[in-house]
This record gives structure tokens, C-alpha cells and sequence, in this order.
């Protein structure tokens, strides 16, 4: 071996500025080769290993320039854009959608016209100016997208038909004279066949008849001059239907407002109207529900705005002016309100759901009802006899009262006059009672100002002297019988 060169070293960096000296060689340690310097050119010039793994692809191809090389010595991969391929050197192969550029067009002298068994597919829109089909019985099938066959349109013996593939039924038909058939029966009586309805919003021009009816357009409406025959709905776009008669053809019609309102015409006059709003209307001077016999009245509605209601034929409920008349109420098993009861707003009994139930007389609560069995009255209650339930059987926990005479001197017996109407009255105060016998003293509800107050259970007081009484009495024995 020669003996060891050492050559001046550096990274690609440092040789980008570096000029060296005329024939002066380094070593670029970042590509690991040789660099040769001319003495003015920055970074100088790099030398290629033999395998060439230091020089880019671009720097070779761009060094072979227009040169060709032999297909042997390209290895696999792909070739540049600029190479053209011969057709002779496409043997066998197969162009798929991906090669093919977006914009490109295959001529149609390039497509064979038999496509054999092969299916056209498209998303799009297929255009021609004609399509032939020569296949003696030719036929074009809608697919979707679940590859089912839905409809089909197809020509046989003259005829073109559109066939429901689905339910195998003909939907519609032309035959080469001129017979259309909806449902595509192409029947022997021709002409058009609907099973379903036919709506139409324009006109209608009849020259013969519909279904045996002679029809003709008169005025805004149709007029039949016998009964018609309709399988299905009558859909009409006009203002009037007019039933003639012997009278004006305008007396007795229907008539379609200008929004949705429907109005009946007997006689000329206007006798029904159900408008848009919901409203419904009958007109005349006594309107009648009757029952399944033609003489028997149920509901009357008369023009003084009274109605009465009858069952076999006997007034049952009238409603008048004045209130209503109710025939038999005594044998009625309810009778139920959610409103008052009564003769006006200010002389009624009024019902507190599930509470209580007060009589209103000239405008004032008088009386009152609760649901737990308490009767207020403002005023004075006046009887020939009260009783008051006192049964041992409904009582339980009794005790004689204690220091009797004690509680009768702590009451007071007094006379007063009442706020309310400065009537004068006699009796005891509640506070008094309520501090020795608690028991006949309870706060109650006003009537008319709703403030509570005491009432006193006078009932309660009787235990009290009849205990003080049975004492002084013994007391009296006993001074006696000394």
C-alpha cells in the first residue's frame, strides 16, 4: 500500500463557500466523495462513486437527454413523463379507468357496436340522436340500486308498453292504432281504462256522454240532465254545481266561495254555509232534528233563538228568554254544573270544588255548606225544636268536669250589641270560655269579609252549670244537716 494522503476535509456546508486552489481536491465528509476545485468555483465539483448512489436520479436523466435506452437496462418502476411508448410495444395489455385522463374521449369508430353480453352502465346521461333496438321483441329494463328490475319499457307485436317488473303488470299501453290503456289491458273495448281517481284541475270537454250521462259545460258549472253514475271520486274545478229543476237553475245549487266557504241554495235562498274558519251555518225560521220516524221531532230551533228538545214527542227541555223549562226534572237522577245554580250572578248557590257550597242572596254569602258537615248562616237559625246527636255510643274518653263552680265565676255573663248590624244580643265571650273550657271554643271562617273568628258552643256550656249545680247542692245538704 502507498503510504497515508491526507486531504483537507469538510461537510457539504463548509464546501458551499469554499473555493480552494486550482486543482486543489478535498473530501466533502457529508457525501463521503472527492471534491475537485478549479480555484474560482464555490463548493466545486463533486465526484460520483462508482455505483452512482451520490447522483440524484434527476441529474442522470437529465444527463441522458434525447439519448434512448434499451428496455433491458430500466429496471421496474415508473418511466418519466416525457417517454413516448409504441403502440407495437403494448402486446396483451389492459388499460383500466385509472389510466384513462377525466377529460379524455374515446371516438366511437374505436368501440366495436357489439358489445355481446356486456351491460352499459352510467350515472350519467346516455345521448344519442337515436337508439335502435332490432331485437324482435326489444326491451329496456330500469334497474336500482338493488339490481331488481322495476319497470320495463318494451315494444310487442306494434304495441309499446311500460311494465310494472315488480307487481308483473302492464301499467301503461299504446297500440299501433292509437288504443291507450292505463293498466296496459289493451283490451278489445280500448279507449282509456283507470281503475284509481282522476283529478283534474283545468277543463274537461265532453262531445258524447260519460257512462251513459249526457254531459255538457253550461255557464260556471255541470248540469246533469239525469242521475249520474260515478265509480269513484268527482273531482271538479268550478265555483257552482246546479241541480236544474223546474224552477231557475240557479235555485237549488253548491257553490264553491272564493276561499273555502260551501253554501247549499233551495229555493234562491241560502240555506247552509260551512266557511274556512270552521264555522257551520242552517238558515230558516224553525230548524229540525228529526228521529228514524219522519213525524217524530227530536231537536227544534226556532227563529226567537228558543230551542226545544223532545223525547216521543213530548217537550222535554225548552229554552226561552227567560231560562229554561225542564219537563219531568223530579224524576231526574242528576243533574250536574260546573257553573252556579241559581236565578242570576247574585242569588245563586255557588259549588267550591270538593269544599264547600255557599247560597248567595242579593249579592251576599249567607249561608254556607262544608264538606266536613259545618253550617254557617249569617244570621239567626229559627226552629221548633233543634236536637243534637249525644248518643254514649258515639263517645268515648269521658270525664266529669273538675272544678265546676271555679269555671262558672271565671265566665262573664254579658249583654252587647253585633258590629255588623248594631243589633242588640246577650250571652258570653269566647276568650272567657276559651281559658276554662277550651273544648266548646273553635275558630271558624267568615262569610262574608272570609276573616276567622271564635265561635262558642253554648251546647257545651249546659256540663259546666250541671256539675257547679250537683255541687252546690251538696253543699247546701251539708249546711243543712248541721
Amino acid at each position: 500500500m502507498a503510504k497515508l494522503l491526507k486531504l483537507r476535509r469538510g461537510t457539504t456546508t463548509q464546501h458551499a463557500s469554499f473555493t480552494g486552489a486550482e486543482g486543489e481536491v478535498t473530501i466533502d465528509t457529508d457525501k463521503d466523495t472527492a471534491v475537485v476545485h478549479d480555484g474560482s468555483t464555490q463548493a466545486g465539483r463533486p465526484l460520483a462513486r462508482e455505483d452512482m448512489t451520490n447522483v440524484s436520479s434527476a441529474s442522470i436523466a437529465g444527463r441522458l437527454g434525447t439519448d434512448s435506452i434499451a428496455t433491458t437496462k430500466i429496471a421496474a418502476g415508473a418511466l418519466p413523463t416525457d417517454v413516448t411508448v409504441a403502440s407495437a410495444n403494448i402486446v396483451d395489455g389492459t388499460i383500466v379507468n385509472a389510466d384513462v385522463n377525466a377529460s379524455a374521449a374515446i371516438a366511437g369508430t374505436k368501440i366495436s357496436p357489439d358489445f355481446g353480453n356486456q351491460n352499459i352502465s352510467t350515472s350519467g346521461i346516455l345521448s344519442s340522436g337515436n337508439i335502435t333496438l332490432t331485437d324482435p321483441d326489444p326491451k329496456i329494463s330500469l334497474v336500482d340500486t338493488n339490481h331488481n328490475s322495476d319497470f320495463s319499457i318494451y315494444g310487442n307485436g306494434g304495441a309499446f308498453t311500460i311494465s310494472d317488473e315488480t307487481n308483473s303488470a302492464n301499467r301503461f299501453s299504446i297500440a299501433s292504432d292509437g288504443t291507450v290503456d292505463i293498466e296496459g289491458n289493451l283490451d278489445a273495448n280500448g279507449g282509456l281504462d283507470v281503475t284509481g281517481n282522476i283529478t283534474v284541475t283545468g277543463n274537461i270537454t265532453v262531445t258524447g256522454t260519460v257512462d251513459g250521462v249526457d254531459v255538457a259545460n253550461v255557464g260556471a258549472g255541470i248540469v246533469y240532465d239525469t242521475t249520474p253514475q260515478l265509480g269513484g271520486n268527482l273531482d271538479v274545478n268550478t265555483k257552482n254545481i246546479v241541480f236544474g229543476d223546474s224552477g231557475s237553475a240557479s235555485d237549488d245549487r253548491l257553490t264553491f266561495g272564493a276561499g273555502t266557504d260551501l253554501s247549499i241554495y233551495h229555493d234562491g235562498t241560502n240555506s247552509y254555509i260551512d266557511n274556512s274558519t270552521g264555522s257551520f251555518f242552517v238558515r230558516g225560521d224553525t230548524i229540525k232534528l228529526r228521529g228514524k220516524s219522519a213525524d217524530e221531532d227530536l231537536i227544534e230551533a226556532f227563529v226567537n233563538g228558543s230551542v226545544r228538545l223532545y223525547h216521543n214527542n213530548s217537550t222535554k227541555l225548552e229554552t226561552t228568554s227567560t231560562g229554561v223549562d225542564i219537563t219531568g226534572v223530579a224524576n231526574a237522577t242528576h243533574f250536574y254544573t260546573t257553573g252556579n245554580i241559581g236565578r242570576d250572578s247574585n242569588d245563586a248557590f255557588i259549588f267550591t270544588d270538593n269544599t264547600q257550597c255557599d247560597l248567595y242572596i242579593n249579592g251576599n254569602n249567607e249561608f254556607r255548606f262544608e264538606a266536613d258537615g259545618d253550617f254557617h248562616a249569617d244570621g239567626d237559625v229559627i226552629a221548633y225544636s233543634t236536637t243534637t246527636a249525644s248518643d254514649e255510643r258515639l263517645k268515648e274518653n269521658i270525664e266529669i268536669v273538675s272544678d265546676p263552680i271555679e269555671k262558672v265565676e271565671a265566665l262573664r255573663g254579658v249583654t252587647f250589641d253585633w258590629k255588623k248590624d248594631g243589633t242588640s244580643s246577650a250571652g258570653v265571650i269566647a276568650q272567657d270560655v276559651i281559658k276554662v273550657l277550651p273544648e266548646a271554643v273553635k275558630e271558624v271562617q267568615g262569610l262574608k269579609d272570609n276573616e276567622s273568628h271564635l265561635a262558642v258552643n253554648y251546647h257545651a256550656l249546659t256540663s259546666i252549670l250541671i256539675e257547679s249545680v250537683k255541687e252546690l247542692s251538696a253543699r247546701v245538704k251539708e249546711l243543712e244537716a248541721k
